[in-house]
Formats: C-alpha cells, sequence, structure tokens
C-alpha cells in the first residue's frame, strides 16, 4: 500500500507540471518535456495496475484467455482516439487513460513472467540503458536522419508478427525448437523497437520545432496532440519490456 501511495503521489506531480507547462508559451522545449511526462505519468500507470494485478491474482480474470477481446477493445479506442476532435480534450484524455491502462492489463503476463523468474530489475536496467542510449541518437543525429529507414521498420515489424502468429497456430509446443524460435523472434523485436524509439524520438522533436513556429501564444492542449504523441514512444518502451523480458526468461 505504501508503495501504491508513492506511485500516485508521483503521478499528481507529473499532472501538476504538466498542468504548469501547459500555462507557459508553447516552445519546443516545453513540447518535449511535457511529452516525457506524459510518458513517465503512463509508465507510472503500468507499474499501479499490474501491482493491483498481482496483488489480487485471485479476484482477477484470466488475462492470458482473454487477449483477443483486450486487443479489439484497444483497437476501438484507439480508433476513437484519432476520431474525436482535437478541441475535446477531456475526451481524448481519458481514452488516452483507458488505453494505457487496458494495455497495461494485456502486458501483466509478462510483467508476472519477469517477477516469477527474478529478471525484472535485469529487464528494467538493460530497458533504461536503451531508452538512454536511443535516445542519444535520436538527439545526436540530424533530423530526418532515420527517416529512412522507417519504411525497412514497419515491414520489418508486419513481417515479424505475421511469422510468430503463424508459429503460434500451426506449433508443435511439445517441441523445444518453439521456444528458441521465439527467442530470435524476441531479439528481432528488440532491434525493431529500438530503431522505432529513435525514429518516433525524432518525430517528436521534429514536430515540435513546427510547433514552436505556428503555435506561438496558442493553448497547448488545442495546438499539440500530447496524448497520441506520447503513446507511440511509450509503445515502443512497452514493446521493449515484452521482448526483453521473454530473451531472460529464455536464458
Amino acid at each position: 500500500m505504501h508503495e501504491l501511495l508513492v506511485y500516485i503521489i508521483l503521478i499528481l506531480a507529473l499532472v501538476f507540471g504538466i498542468y504548469k507547462n501547459v500555462e507557459k508559451p508553447l516552445t519546443l522545449n516545453t513540447y518535449i518535456m511535457n511529452n516525457y511526462m506524459y510518458i513517465m505519468t503512463a509508465l507510472l500507470l503500468f507499474v499501479i495496475t499490474n501491482n493491483v494485478l498481482e496483488k489480487n491474482q485471485g479476484n482477477v480474470f484470466k488475462i492470458g484467455e482473454r487477449l483477443l477481446p483486450l486487443f479489439i477493445l484497444i483497437i476501438l479506442i484507439l480508433f476513437g482516439l484519432f476520431s474525436v476532435p482535437q478541441n475535446n480534450q477531456g475526451l481524448r484524455h481519458l481514452l488516452w487513460l483507458g488505453l494505457v491502462i487496458l494495455m497495461s492489463v494485456g502486458g501483466h503476463p509478462i510483467y508476472a513472467l519477469a517477477k516469477e523468474n527474478n529478471i525484472l530489475n535485469k529487464v528494467l536496467i538493460t530497458l533504461g540503458i536503451l531508452f538512454v542510449s536511443m535516445s542519444y541518437l535520436a538527439y545526436s543525429n540530424r533530423l530526418g536522419f532515420f527517416d529512412g529507414v522507417s519504411s525497412y521498420l514497419f515491414m520489418g515489424l508486419v513481417g515479424l508478427v505475421i511469422f510468430e502468429a503463424l508459429d503460434l497456430l500451426f506449433a508443435d509446443y511439445n517441441s523445444p525448437g518453439i521456444y528458441t524460435r521465439f527467442w530470435y523472434y524476441s531479439i528481432i523485436g528488440i532491434v525493431l523497437f529500438s530503431g522505432f524509439l529513435i525514429y518516433d524520438t525524432q518525430k517528436m522533436i521534429m514536430e515540435g520545432k513546427v510547433l514552436d513556429v505556428i503555435c506561438k501564444n496558442e493553448n497547448h492542449l488545442v495546438c499539440a496532440d500530447y496524448p497520441v504523441k506520447s503513446l507511440s514512444i511509450f509503445l515502443d518502451i512497452l514493446n521493449l519490456f515484452n521482448k526483453l523480458t521473454y530473451v531472460y526468461s529464455k536464458n
């Protein structure tokens, strides 16, 4: 309970920080800072959701058996987020909150696997190193430098999803080979989502530079799309967490 209270206080502090920032003129720095505060809020919500699920495991539905309807619900809410007008910030933020919580629920089996195998700290440390390294590459290189690889990243991701889906449908689960193949899939996923993290970070910086010019003295929440932009980087981090957990679990 004490740990949960700390996380809630941190979220409230971040929300307060965002509120104070949106009162300032929209600049590149405030835009980037707000996006990172949204991402940190989403990560804290992920931790809170998984802690609650872990403590109430006996009363929680079997998530692994409900992943398909959960995925469909996430897609519907995501469609709603892109459909709601920019000026309806209340509904957009409610949809963002719902998406983050549902994604956190969907990620609970992976979180539980990391805890069960005592690799959670190792996964988080590796994830932190990857995040800092990829962010450094994004900030230290010319903006747009990685745009040329975005199509390859997308094609690679589509191919990976297809191969994983086919393996799940037709694999012999009694054969140890399936676990080896998914280890390789996870390694490929780490490379892909590290690339997406660089690409999405540079896109955030480029959008911040544009908004710095066209949104002078404009309201942040009317001009900047924080819920959508922060979700892209949050998803990169979440997928890296999933892939790293499987790699370390296999080892």
